[in-house]
């Protein structure tokens, strides 16, 4: 729970063992790699709210 609490903090740059990337072309949207799984998100840092636009195996992620 330690790791949800510091990506609820800061959805953006989380901390150490996070693999968070800025995806380019999109505005607000990251991608979050979990293993083989990646989850893309985008941050409305107004309202402070996380919406989570896809969970998906690497292999289709960016098909």
């Amino acid at each position: 729970m330690q790791l949800l609490d510091k990506f609820e903090k800061n959805p953006i740059k989380p901390g150490p063992g996070f693999d968070v990337r800025y995806i380019k072309g999109f505005v607000d949207v990251y991608r979050l790699r979990i293993g083989d799984y990646r989850v893309l998100y985008s941050v409305d840092n107004i309202n402070k709210i996380v919406r989570i636009t896809t969970v998906v195996h690497r292999s289709g992620a960016y098909k």
